[in-house]
């Protein structure tokens, strides 16, 4: 009998589904069906008091089914079934350990969305329910609703002809977006409606330009990275003084995305990458190398790839260059983000972009046998 009351008080397997009105890629839902189940089989989840762990999986599966049973057995079921619910609430800090599995939960649907997301296409995110049933006793489900949205389209005149532009927003708290809203002041413009948030909008040439240039992480964590960078604007300007904001990834210099104020609303036009010849950085590599805007084209310079893929570790004369044209920001994008990197090819030897500046002098060492630990000091 109790066996019985188990299966039909039992909480089913994660149920994954689109939420109603909400048209999910076919192939994505496929793959959030067959990736994301076994996920939850291998994240863990300690029941505290005891040191006992569990998969997100069984938690959610074989544990709730064992808090249901401990609130619906009586002695009409078994004599002794006072003492097993004392047992199992003295094992168990059931609200605890509940929080703690939602919140883990919570970060395995947010990562999962954060890759497939773009700014240019759709945002997604995803609610757990536990769906009771709606005659008693039955099965309680387990289910995650998807949910997705394309960001508003609108047209901008500009001088070169009228173009469209996204809405710049994300799910970063995996309830629904959050649109961005800049006031004029924090991007350094005065006037009497300076302190008036404007919606911010991006043109799909500078996510193209976004992704040729940081071409070696998923799109997804480029652009929460973008979202990010613009929530606390940090502001320069490039040798014609138009505005540039810069484009920060997990703390690390990495550009700037140059805007304009258009039409009542804040435009990103394009993004620059560091080495850029429309940054200060670029500008002054250009002085200290000589280098041009086809030069570090044909050096590959102007991506972030070529940067990760590379001896940078082992060449202290660039790592010097860099470091003397304010670009230390990408010896540090090399420490401290390699983990993430998705995109790997040859190694760039910085030795050809030596030869190619003649600075690669036979009294200056370069090349050192061993690999030698990134100089974090000017």
């Amino acid at each position: 009998e109790t066996l019985n009351l188990i299966y039909l008080y039992r909480n089913t397997p994660f149920k994954i589904m689109a939420a109603p009105n909400h048209k999910i890629p076919p192939i994505y839902l496929i793959d959030m069906k067959a990736i994301l189940p076994n996920i939850l089989k291998r994240e863990t989840i300690t029941l505290s008091p005891s040191t006992f762990e569990v998969t997100l999986a069984d938690y959610y599966t074989v544990v709730l089914t064992i808090y249901n049973l401990i609130t619906h057995i009586n002695a009409l079921h078994f004599k002794q079934s006072d003492k097993v619910k004392a047992a199992l609430n003295q094992c168990i800090d059931r609200d605890a350990i509940f929080e703690k599995s939602s919140f883990q939960l919570h970060l395995v649907l947010h990562g999962f969305h954060h890759l497939e997301s773009n700014m240019g296409k759709l945002l997604y995110w995803s609610i757990h329910k536990i769906v009771p049933p709606k005659t008693h006793p039955a099965k309680i489900e387990n289910v995650i609703q998807m949910y997705c949205v394309s960001p508003e389209v609108i047209n901008v005149r500009l001088e070169e002809g009228t173009r469209p532009a996204r809405r710049v927003g994300w799910v970063h708290d995996n309830i629904e977006p959050t649109w961005l809203s800049i006031k004029p002041a924090d991007l350094g413009y005065k006037s009497p409606f300076a302190e008036t948030p404007l919606k911010v909008y991006i043109q799909t040439h500078a996510l193209n330009r976004l992704a040729e240039r940081i071409d070696c992480f998923w799109p997804g964590i480029v652009h929460q990275q973008l979202f990010y960078s613009l929530l606390n604007p940090k502001i320069a300007y490039d040798t014609n003084k138009r505005l540039l904001i810069e484009f920060s990834f997990f703390g690390n210099k990495a550009g700037y995305i140059r805007a304009d104020l258009v039409e009542g609303i804040i435009l990103l036009r394009t993004f620059l990458f560091v080495t850029n010849s429309g940054t200060p950085e670029g500008q002054l590599l250009e002085k200290n190398t000589g280098l041009q805007k086809l030069d570090k084209k044909y050096l590959n310079i102007d991506k972030l790839s070529t940067f990760m893929n590379s001896d940078l570790d082992q060449n202290i004369e660039v790592q010097r260059l860099f470091k003397d044209s304010n670009c230390k920001c990408l010896i540090d994008l090399y420490n401290n983000t390699k983990p993430l990197l998705i995109k790997k090819e040859n190694q760039f030897s910085f030795n050809h972009m030596l030869s190619y500046i003649n600075v690669n002098k036979t009294e200056t060492p370069t090349n050192t046998p061993q690999t030698v630990e990134l100089q974090e000091n000017n």
